[in-house]
């Protein structure tokens, strides 16, 4: 007999995969299928992970200066842990890109 917990892996709601192993030597990082809804909370990690799958490519510690530097994504405190919405670190994600460009001289004058 499946569980619920069971039914939703089976329905993609909560799938989750192996990503990489933590470059600190931290273990195994595990990130959330990207279609999430946007107030899931996610360790800086994960949400780094997964902000490259879609796209975005950036790391841990890009986000961890950020975080004390300004400029990142929101972010919340679960004790001393960093935890960031899904929905508001892509829209941050998003918010980087530039405008389209036919080329490189219109990317420079931008």
């Amino acid at each position: 007999m499946k569980t619920s917990f069971q039914d939703a892996l089976l329905s993609g709601v909560a799938t989750t995969q192996l990503c990489e192993r933590l470059p600190s030597g931290g273990g195994v990082a595990f990130a959330t299928n990207v279609k999430q809804a946007p107030d899931t909370l996610l360790t800086r990690a994960v949400v780094a992970a997964e902000l490259t799958r879609a796209g975005f490519p950036i790391s841990p510690a890009t986000l961890a200066t950020k975080a004390t530097r300004g400029g990142g994504p929101p972010y919340r405190l679960f004790g001393r842990r960093p935890l960031y919405e899904w929905g508001p670190a892509l829209e941050w994600a998003r918010g980087r890109l530039s405008a389209p460009v036919p080329n490189t001289s219109a990317a420079s004058a931008a």
